[in-house]
């Protein structure tokens, strides 16, 4: 079965996640200049036992020993379970290993809602 047509179309695509966490970084910069915001900040490890390291943690955007916030380009499904809000465990388990690990405990997930 093929997956094409007879025709030839020009495809441009644009990796949405980034550019979203450009946007942010961008708005959150505009809104506090002299505030210190790192995009993918160089990370701590996950796990780290004399030199080996493995399971890097890069939050999106970090703000200098304030906050850390994780963009995520996704619409929350919030039909599935209200309790939750459409937020995915996944990504609530990720958002506490940087709690944990970079010792900041004000953090956001943002959506583009």
């Amino acid at each position: 079965m093929p997956y094409h047509g007879k025709n030839e179309a020009f495809a441009l695509l644009f990796p949405m996640e980034k550019i979203f966490e450009d946007y942010v970084a961008y708005m959150l910069k505009k809104v506090n200049p002299t505030q210190d915001i790192k995009v993918q900040n160089n990370g701590k490890y996950l796990i780290s036992k004399n030199d080996e390291k493995c399971f890097m943690l890069k939050p999106d955007l970090y703000i200098e020993n304030k906050m850390i916030l994780d963009t995520k380009w996704k619409i929350p499904n919030d039909s599935e379970d209200e309790k939750k809000q459409g937020i995915e465990q996944s990504d609530l388990y990720q958002m506490f290993a940087y709690a944990c690990k970079f010792k900041i405990y004000d953090i956001k997930l943002v959506y583009p809602l």
